[in-house]
């Protein structure tokens, strides 16, 4: 090999490296604030922790970024069995004959009973909802109660769920569930930590 042709090999491995090296990592956790423009709210992770796409991603050369199948909020691991998951879509099945988006009252109703299918089939020991409201969004909070069928471990889940762009808003709200999942056992220890990630929302104002 020529000195010519030497110097065209490395040039070429420096540049692969350096493409390669430009690419974003889509499976790199997220950490700090998530923000999802799409449905009208952001959170903080909390410090030490790292946030998984609820939905695939892949990294796109042309925008030089992440593209995901839809932007649906993140899943936090506290452990192996634990977990915090925050969950939003947009309630396309709820959109009447005439194209008009559902009023937040009516996607909170349609949460409550899909919440109610999963406790049957999860074959939930206890099952109790009530209102609440998170940072001014009016919403209801579910806890849930099951025995896992694999381990049988006692589980426990509570879910805030919520509809985004609750007041006088020009764009469509965004259901949006926020929960804690863990062993009776631990749950308790995990709660301040869901709170921390309850009191960092915030709502995003219409573009």
């Amino acid at each position: 090999m020529n000195v010519f042709t030497l110097f065209i090999a490395i040039a070429s491995v420096v540049a692969s490296v350096a493409s390669g090296a430009a690419e974003k990592n889509c499976r790199t956790p997220i950490a700090n604030r998530y923000v999802n423009a799409d449905h009208g709210y952001s959170f903080l992770v909390p410090k030490g922790y790292g946030g998984q796409w609820q939905s695939p991603c892949n990294y796109d050369p042309a925008t030089k970024d992440c593209m995901c199948i839809g932007n649906h909020g993140l899943y936090i691991s506290l452990n192996k069995t634990a977990g915090i998951n925050v969950f939003s879509s947009f309630a396309a099945d709820l959109v009447d004959d005439a194209g008009n988006d559902p009023k937040p009252q009516i996607i909170l109703a349609s949460m409550v009973k899909f919440q109610e299918h999963s406790a049957k089939e999860l074959r939930a020991t206890s099952f109790r909802v009530e209102a609440a409201t998170v940072l001014g969004n009016h919403g209801k909070r579910i806890l849930m109660r099951w025995v896992d069928p694999d381990t049988k471990t006692p589980m426990t889940k509570v879910s805030y769920q919520l509809a985004t762009r609750f007041y006088k808003s020009q764009r469509p709200s965004a259901e949006l569930t926020v929960s804690l999942i863990a062993p009776d056992a631990e749950f308790d220890s995990w709660q301040p930590l869901f709170g921390e990630v309850l009191n960092s929302f915030k709502w995003l104002p219409d573009r």
